[in-house]
């Protein structure tokens, strides 16, 4: 008698398409193909098709190098994740916009999202993705 296996197709965790969503948002933004991708984060792009569908869960290295290719700290992609957490959780675009507008790198990525002007800028811990610190004091 042939032994027959039950397949049960569960939903990824929402905090793994939440992380996919938004690599494959930014690449798309950036113009870059799976393949560039790959290439710049030293990852297949097989690997790379795979965490954007949340087949996968990529460890913290993976991610920074998915972050450092698409020329962002890591703290943005995961500001950019954390925003789709909230909107798949009812809470509706994080506080004033999404990814888009006055950017952490200048092209428009990291938008009024969480906490204010952009992933790593006023609001989410710095002045952006440029590197550049607030000033103390006054200007």
């Amino acid at each position: 008698m042939r032994s027959m296996r039950l397949r049960v197709h569960t939903e990824p965790p929402v905090e793994r398409r939440a992380f996919g969503a938004a690599v494959r948002e930014l690449r798309g933004r950036r113009g870059l193909s799976l393949g560039e991708l790959g290439a710049r984060a030293q990852v297949h792009d097989g690997y790379l098709r795979a965490v954007e569908r949340a087949e996968v869960e990529p460890g913290l290295r993976t991610m920074g190098r998915i972050a450092a290719a698409l020329e962002l700290p890591l703290s943005t992609l995961m500001v950019c994740a954390e925003r789709r957490l909230w909107e798949a959780a009812g809470g509706g675009r994080a506080r004033g916009g999404s990814v888009g507008g006055h950017g952490a790198d200048g092209r428009g990525v990291g938008g009024h999202g969480v906490g204010g002007h952009g992933a790593g800028g006023h609001g989410a811990g710095g002045h952006g993705a440029d590197g550049r610190e607030p000033r103390a004091g006054p200007g």
